[in-house]
């Protein structure tokens, strides 16, 4: 056996020991819908979404969107007790969550409207919808208002990321942040993922484990959190979505710019939307959502205070009780 062999052999290993030493949350891939029957599901154009709903059929649908884009509802279930006086619908959005893995040329903004004109019209096609959307789920249903604002009631905003181009850049500036502790976890957490099955399986990993596997003080997503801490509730989730996570950003940019505009219809939405933010959220906290309610005709902001950007998880009792009056008012 040559001294190339043997370099290329004790190199292999040493990358192997890098990559499986202090990496690792016990994270465990589970099925989706395609592969288990059990999974409580609908099929919405084409594709199969797990999807659960609270309440009786009679009451008006309020529908939660999830965050990301890639993540999924599991850490947002507190909202099923608004299913007393409403019917509430959880899905993960396609590609995230339990729900059906699609090519990657399928992901992007407008598949996610589209996706979610289909939701609505299957849970409430002939009276207007109630959107809850959190961070990306925000940025979506805002979207949503614009593209379609005679099939909306109400919107619940809580800290969208960006709306339109301006604030995506000054959004991406923020987040961006790259320290030598957190080069060294991506490129191990990437050499990790190599180990789980098919490609949608290692980028699934990859995103969970990027976001939350690293543990030092300059992991930039700490900024969202209330002391820079990420509640252990925040971190419960079926699977990230990593392909929807990856490609929807990148569907935004055409040769090089950012084209995306989620406002430009909001001049046709009349109804009052509340924006709730947290008091602690360093990134897209009470600053930026100060910005983003001026875009609406007809706003008003709620600060959850003592609480990060997943508020809900922080103080659900001041949360649900915030949401409930904005959607008792006339």
């Amino acid at each position: 056996m040559n001294s190339d062999t043997n370099f290329k052999k004790i190199l292999y290993l040493i990358m192997v020991l890098i990559a499986f030493g202090g990496c690792s949350s016990g994270y465990i891939l589970k099925e989706t819908v395609t592969k288990s029957s059990e999974i409580p599901n609908i099929t919405i154009n084409g594709h199969k979404l797990h999807s659960e709903v609270f309440g009786s059929p009679e009451k008006q649908v309020v529908i939660f969107l999830h965050g990301g884009p890639g993540l999924d509802y599991r850490n947002a279930l507190v909202f099923k007790e608004l299913a007393d006086e409403y019917r509430v619908v959880f899905f993960d959005q396609m590609g995230c969550g339990l729900s059906e893995r699609v090519k990657e040329n399928e992901y992007s903004l407008e598949s996610s409207l589209s996706e979610l004109n289909g939701i609505i019209d299957y849970y409430s096609k002939y009276k207007k919808a109630i959107l809850i959307g959190h961070s990306w789920g925000a940025m979506l249903a805002t979207g949503y208002i614009s593209k379609y604002p005679e099939k909306v009631e109400k919107a619940v905003l809580m800290e969208p990321g960006a709306l339109n181009a301006v604030m995506l850049e000054e959004f991406i500036k923020k987040s961006q942040r790259m320290s030598f502790g957190t080069f060294f976890h991506m490129i191990r957490t990437k050499m990790v993922s190599i180990f789980y099955g098919d490609t949608d399986a290692q980028k699934d990993y990859f995103s969970y484990e990027w976001i939350y596997g690293y543990k030092g003080d300059d992991n930039p997503y700490l900024d969202y959190y209330k002391d820079r801490k990420i509640p252990h509730e925040v971190k419960i989730h079926w699977r990230f979505g990593g392909a929807a996570s990856e490609r929807i950003p990148q569907s935004v940019f055409k040769d090089g710019k950012i084209v995306f505009d989620l406002t430009t219809g909001l001049d046709k939405f009349n109804n009052k939307v509340l924006f709730i933010t947290s008091d602690s959220n360093k990134v897209i906290g009470l600053k930026t959502q100060e910005k983003h309610i001026k875009l609406f005709k007809n706003g008003e902001m709620v600060t959850i205070k003592d609480s990060g950007h997943y508020m809900f998880i922080d103080k659900p009792k001041e949360t649900i009780e915030a949401v409930r009056k904005y959607l008792k008012d006339e």
